[in-house]
């Protein structure tokens, strides 16, 4: 039987590296694309690195025969340039083109549905109100334009959390505890997002991924939402420490109430987030202090 080959673009990311490890721990070969080959690499993972102004044949050799690629690039970064971002990503679609891959797995994020009172499921209008959502929504046409006949895997993502790689509210509570300093929450901190623990991300990744058969959008959330003030308490719970923040009342052009759908994870795929918020940010305290 041959051994199943998966292509990471971001795998040294922070969910890419957590699948990179997932995938190698299955008995899958594993190849990881990014900016930068890190210092420290994890052992089963073969890593590259490419410009994809003056490599994207390398790009597509590398990336043929893959049983499955992953895009999880494009992740926001200070100074985000979506332009820049979404033309490098129109240039790796037609490398990976040329490879006619199995199946393709695209990460996006279930911020495109803006505000949503009721849960938003994958049938529901878009209503972005930032630059990112914007972004994620135009790769995600660029995806099923370019990628035509290839079996696509549109996945919108809750807010990820679950080591010290994390990204948005989360990794900046964290990042300003450890630090000692005082936060600012911008509005009166009840603004709601579903939190989903990385572990459980991974997890879906591959059993949509083992699942898919046709092109598909699927949303990759708890069904749970928590505020913003209550995202700090539980950190301070899973902690022991008190945590500095003010609340600044100033308004900001940002989701208020996200709420996601995520009958079809279960349902079609057989999958279901079932880790708690305050136990993964129990598991994710563990994860910066080294415990597990």
């Amino acid at each position: 039987m041959n051994q199943k080959r998966s292509i990471i673009f971001g795998g040294t990311g922070f969910i890419g590296s957590a699948l990179a490890s997932e995938l190698v721990s299955c008995g899958e070969k594993v190849v990881s694309i990014s900016r930068h080959i890190p210092r420290e690499k994890q052992s089963g993972v073969e890593y590259f690195s490419f410009d994809i102004e003056t490599d994207s044949e390398k790009i597509s050799e590398v990336c043929r025969g893959g049983d499955a690629i992953f895009f999880l690039t494009g992740q926001v970064y200070p100074h985000f340039d979506s332009e820049k971002e979404k033309n490098t990503f129109g240039k790796l679609l037609d490398a990976v083109n040329k490879t006619s891959p199995a199946k393709v797995i695209f990460t996006s994020s279930a911020l495109v549905y803006g505000d949503s009172e009721k849960p938003a499921n994958e049938n529901s209008a878009l209503n972005p109100k930032d630059e990112y959502s914007v972004f994620k929504i135009e790769c995600e046409k660029m995806i099923q334009e370019k990628l035509s006949g290839i079996p696509v895997g549109i996945l919108r993502l809750a807010n990820v959390y679950g080591s010290e790689k994390n990204r948005g509210f989360v990794g900046l509570v964290f990042e300003k505890m450890l630090e000692g300093s005082d936060m600012k929450v911008n509005s009166d901190g009840l603004q709601k997002r579903d939190y989903i623990f990385l572990d459980e991300v991974v997890s879906a990744l591959i059993a949509i991924s083992g699942g898919l058969q046709d092109s598909d959008i699927v949303n990759v959330a708890t069904g749970e939402s928590s505020t913003l003030l209550d995202v700090i308490h539980l950190i301070e719970e899973a902690s022991g420490e008190k945590i500095s923040y003010e609340i600044t009342g100033t308004p900001v052009n940002e989701v208020n109430i996200s709420r996601i759908d995520a009958t079809k994870l279960k349902e079609k795929y057989g999958f279901e987030a079932r880790v708690s918020l305050a136990e993964g940010l129990r598991k994710t305290w563990d994860r910066y202090n080294k415990k597990d």
